[in-house]
């Protein structure tokens, strides 16, 4: 700005500060309550404390692996990947969920739980 000659003024045409903090906020919004809904759904149908607790951890770290990702890109923070990011929360929940009952059903079952290795892929 000081580089500026002294009869330039630069002027403000559009500001979307405003829509993007909204977005955000929704977004907080929509990470808080579904971590609430999905934690009392798990809790009541499956009826186990690690299985909520692991589903409620899915959504911080797929929310993390997805704003490193746009950092590394070079991509911003915009209406639209927040929009996407909101979507995508709900999709994470649901795959979370029908993997976990997945397993839960192969354990009641019968089936153990096993670690997969080098070893055992062979």
């Amino acid at each position: 700005m000081k580089t500026l000659p002294p009869d330039i003024e630069i002027v403000t045409v559009m500001d979307s500060s405003e829509n993007i903090k909204t977005s955000i906020n929704s977004l907080l919004e929509t990470i808080i309550i579904a971590l609430i809904i999905v934690g009392f759904v798990v809790l009541f149908f499956l009826g186990r404390w690690r299985a909520t607790i692991i589903i409620m951890v899915t959504i911080p770290i797929s929310l993390i692996g997805s704003f490193i990702y746009l950092y590394l890109t070079g991509n911003t923070i915009n209406i639209i990947s927040l929009a996407s990011l909101s979507i995508a929360i709900g999709m994470v929940v649901d795959d979370a969920i029908v993997v976990l009952e997945n397993i839960t059903k192969h354990i009641e079952r019968g089936s153990r739980p096993q670690l997969l290795s080098l070893y055992s892929c062979r």
